[in-house]
């Protein structure tokens, strides 16, 4: 009964998260003033919030590869390349062929 719940939680924040995944401007608020796009960096302890919500989320789940995904987006905005890597081979360890994980890859560098 508990894994359903945990499946359709992680699944939700997965279809979530899925636009900063895709844009990796997940720690800016793009706001359109006059046509143009003005980012606002996110404060940094909201930062921090999401940095420790997703670890939390890996270390109860440690196949979520998107969770492990996140985190290397997170880790590389807040300038942290070498973490950003250290997930990012989380992740391939748990699906090598993932070509989503290769996108991701791919952008953070």
């Amino acid at each position: 009964m508990k894994l359903p719940l945990v499946s359709a939680i992680l699944l939700s924040l997965t279809f979530l998260n899925i636009a900063s995944y895709l844009s990796l401007s997940g720690a800016f608020n793009t706001q359109k003033v006059l046509g143009a796009s003005i980012e606002q960096p996110i404060p940094e302890p909201r930062l921090t919030e999401e940095l420790n919500f997703w670890k939390k989320i890996v270390s109860e789940n440690p196949t979520y590869i998107d969770g492990y995904l996140k985190l290397a987006i997170l880790e590389k905005q807040i300038g942290n390349t070498g973490e950003s890597n250290n997930y990012i081979n989380q992740a391939f360890k748990i699906d090598p062929n993932s070509l989503k994980i290769r996108e991701i890859s791919g952008k953070l560098k």
